[in-house]
């Protein structure tokens, strides 16, 4: 298929299905990066908000079934990233002030209908994939632009093969 025949096929003329690819290889060992440090996160919360309530109910989770619900949570695709994308274009063009979980909400409002969204992607799922986003390892610090470098040279080579100059 030619990129000019639908605008699907430009999109993915100037975001290969490797950019996909790769993006989804760095979110998920962001999300394995982090793990210990949201493990930790959890414990301070409820902690400390057992010391606000100290009669509230809650079930005890230990650091162990905590990192174990956190390492259930499924890896992030490369399909699931152009949903994500696709999500957030819609938001832009509606966007809700309020907070994005809100376009998840069943109640009509604006130009795009309540709870479309979720025909696409749950919200924990979104918020999952938003948490993780990343584009490149941590590792490399060298340049001002090291998160999104991969991102950068994709663009400029497609947009270099896709740009024809105009006839003079």
């Amino acid at each position: 298929m030619k990129c000019k025949d639908s605008p699907l096929a430009l999109f993915f003329f100037f975001m290969p299905v490797a950019l996909w690819q790769h993006i989804a290889v760095c979110c998920n060992n962001y999300k394995h990066e982090q793990l210990e440090s949201r493990v930790e996160a959890y414990i301070e919360r409820r902690e400390k908000m057992l010391r606000r309530r100290p009669d509230e109910e809650t079930p005890i989770r230990t650091r162990s079934d905590v990192r174990m619900s956190l390492m259930a949570v499924k890896p992030v695709m490369p399909h699931e990233l152009c949903v994500f994308i696709g999500l957030l274009l819609a938001r832009a063009i509606q966007p809700n002030r309020e907070k994005v979980s809100n376009h998840w909400k069943q109640a009509d409002e604006g130009g795009i209908a309540r709870g479309v969204f979720t025909n696409y992607m749950k919200r924990d799922r979104f918020m999952e994939i938003s948490r993780n986003l990343h584009f490149s390892s941590n590792l490399d610090q060298t340049d001002r632009a090291w998160k999104i470098r991969k991102v950068v040279h994709v663009l400029q080579r497609t947009f270099r093969r896709g740009y024809i100059p105009p006839t003079t």
